[in-house]
């Protein structure tokens, strides 16, 4: 396939479609309530539920999330790949994000559920359903995504479909982040035992992410960018593994993993970090964390807007690169000034969203953005390659600093037992929450800032698709993207 055109009935060029209608725009954000509910509730409490409720040794616990980890990690790729070889009737994204959402929202009720086994069969059972739920969470996930690249083909509308959706993911992390603890107590006093309140809870996202996504499965019907099934057909021939040897050899997408990668070191030690530094060091209970969370997430919904209105006018990788650099200045300013009351730990949380908000809003919009690099150099439509791999790092990355943190935590003196930290240990954890992700944090500042990528250029790359000219001669132009 020496050229190719997007031939579907539903195709769209910027010039003909400059702007998203509202109900396309709503209904694809819904489900990103979905994503942030289940993802952070699983990623922030399964430990805590396994090892207290469930009766897990911590140690088991442990590894069965870092296997469950990356045994979705390498599934990531797949998903991907075989939704973008998808020759169904409702679409290549469609039907995964259907499944994947309804296996989601069952599983994570059976994970959150004390089973009356004991041994290595209760070991077994939460291994077997943590990979399912994060392979369920693939499965929906990066279709959507990939989705998301289609219903938005330009570069300014990508900065607005993603604008209701980061605010539809702060809404998702108010339940996610913010509410268990909060649901937990009140359950348990009203009369539910501590496993039947976890359940419970479970069940609460398990409802959320079913209708969401369902909101997202009606409102967005007929919208996706299909490639004719000729092109389908010549397109399975790929094979697996040479589909992502080319996403790797995009050298715009090596500076977004990079970049990607990096944030997400900054945000896996923050916020794992939190609970010990509310503990440990500040001294005060957990109670304060779920009140600084909860501050962190209107930040990010009251940010969204701000940072994409700024992204349209002066690009969406300048934005990212002075909002990272804005989080990471003040989080090593705060690591001498020190974060000693709930007052100083909201503020230090809302100038951390400034960072997280132009992430989770613009540089998944930039990762739209490769599609057409992708589509341009190889002749392809690989939305879902595109995303999956780019999962693919981040999770490999958010499981290895987990561990990272681990390690300092056990290397500076950390003690569960001790009621008061010693002075090394409470060093080491005020480290992990402030000076070492801050400057992780400033590395994907300074990778964005070399990102070849830009509105001008990515025009210009719709045209040739529009033209039939992909995988032909380059552009002197676009030499250093292709």
């Amino acid at each position: 396939m020496s050229q190719t055109k997007r031939m579907d009935e539903a195709t769209r060029t910027a010039a003909e479609n400059p702007k998203l209608g509202i109900k396309t725009v709503l209904g694809y954000g819904c489900a990103s309530a979905a994503d942030s509910t289940s993802y952070n509730f699983a990623f922030m409490f399964l430990m805590y539920f396994l090892t207290t409720a469930a009766g897990v040794n911590p140690a088991a616990a442990g590894a069965i999330m870092m296997i469950a980890t990356l045994i979705d990690a390498v599934a990531a790729p797949v998903i991907g790949h075989l939704s973008d070889d998808c020759m169904s009737a409702f679409g290549r994204r469609r039907p995964f994000i259907l499944a994947g959402g309804l296996t989601l929202s069952i599983t994570v009720v059976l994970l959150f559920t004390t089973v009356p086994i004991e041994g290595t069969a209760k070991l077994v059972y939460y291994m077997v359903f943590t990979i399912l739920l994060w392979v369920s969470y693939s499965t929906w996930y990066i279709p959507y995504t990939a989705f998301g690249a289609e219903i938005a083909v330009d570069y300014d509308s990508r900065t607005k479909l993603r604008v209701p959706a980061a605010i539809f993911n702060g809404l998702g992390n108010l339940l996610g982040m913010s509410a268990p603890m909060l649901i937990l107590a009140a359950l348990m006093e009203g009369g539910m035992s501590l496993s039947g309140a976890w359940t419970g809870i479970a069940a609460i996202i398990g409802c959320v992410v079913l209708v969401t996504i369902l909101l997202t499965w009606m409102m967005t019907r007929g919208k996706e960018l299909r490639p004719s099934d000729e092109e389908l057909r010549e397109q399975k021939k790929q094979g697996f593994l040479s589909t992502y040897l080319k996403v790797l050899r995009l050298k715009p997408y090596k500076f977004l993993i990079l970049s990607c990668i990096s944030f997400m070191a900054t945000y896996t030690l923050v916020m794992t970090d939190m609970l010990y530094y509310v503990t440990c060091v500040m001294q005060v209970s957990e109670a304060v964390q779920s009140q600084a969370t909860m501050v962190f997430i209107f930040a990010i919904i009251i940010l969204t807007p701000v940072i994409s209105s700024v992204a349209i006018k002066i690009g969406k990788k300048q934005t990212v690169a002075i909002c990272f650099t804005i989080s990471a200045f003040f989080m090593i300013l705060f690591r001498f000034t020190g974060v000693d009351s709930a007052v100083m730990l909201d503020l230090y949380l809302f100038l951390f969203a400034i960072g997280n908000s132009a992430y989770w809003t613009l540089a998944i919009a930039i990762a739209y953005d490769m599609s057409e690099v992708y589509e341009v150099k190889y002749g392809e439509q690989r939305e879902g390659a595109v995303q999956s791999l780019n999962l693919f790092f981040i999770k490999v990355s958010a499981a290895i600093f987990s561990g990272v943190m681990g390690s300092v935590l056990a290397f500076s003196g950390y003690d569960a037992a001790r009621d008061v930290q010693t002075e090394a240990a409470v060093a080491g954890i005020s480290n992990l929450f402030t000076i070492i992700p801050a400057a992780f944090l400033l590395i994907a500042a300074l990778i964005m800032l070399r990102f070849p990528l830009t509105k001008k250029k990515h025009e210009m790359l719709i045209q040739m698709i529009d033209n039939g000219e992909c995988n032909g001669e380059v552009p002197e132009e676009l030499k250093d993207i292709l």
